[in-house]
């Protein structure tokens, strides 16, 4: 999670943050930290978007490029954590359809296809393992997702 934090303040900071070409939005989903959250997102030259989101059981950074000329279709690349299937991160590629466009206020829904990690406990009935044992697994993500820009 603090690497994700990190990595998600240093891409912004790049993006050389203009507020003039900031936008919020609120969601469910993978890009906006999993259940519930805010999403942070920097315009770059009108093509590319730069996000950092905080939701109530993760934090996820996002790279998204304006497919289209009306600017509502984009595709790009999605990485974080949260705490209830990814708990040691997530990567996925991420489309977006904006019903305004990209750079408007008004919803957006998307899909996402990627990989998780998360911790699975095995619990034996051996005394001597009271508190069981953990592993990482790789898992398969796909998402779809809910939001709106202001």
């Amino acid at each position: 999670m603090k690497k994700t934090l990190y990595l998600a303040l240093g891409l912004l900071a790049a993006s050389y943050i203009n507020p003039a070409q900031a936008e919020l939005s609120v969601g469910a989903g993978y890009p906006y930290g999993g259940l519930i959250g805010i999403q942070y997102t920097n315009v770059v030259n009108d093509d590319h978007l730069v996000s950092l989101s905080a939701g109530l059981v993760g934090a996820a950074i996002s790279y998204e490029y304006i497919l289209s000329k009306d600017s509502k279709h984009t595709l790009g690349v999605i990485a974080g954590s949260e705490v209830l299937t990814s708990e040691k991160g997530f990567a996925a590629l991420n489309y977006h359809y904006y019903a305004q466009g990209a750079l408007q206020a008004g919803w957006t829904f998307g899909a996402s296809v990627g990989v998780r990690r998360t911790d699975e406990r095995e619990y034996r009935s051996d005394i001597l393992d009271i508190f069981g044992t953990e592993e990482v697994k790789s898992k398969a993500l796909v998402g779809l997702h809910i939001g709106y820009r202001f």
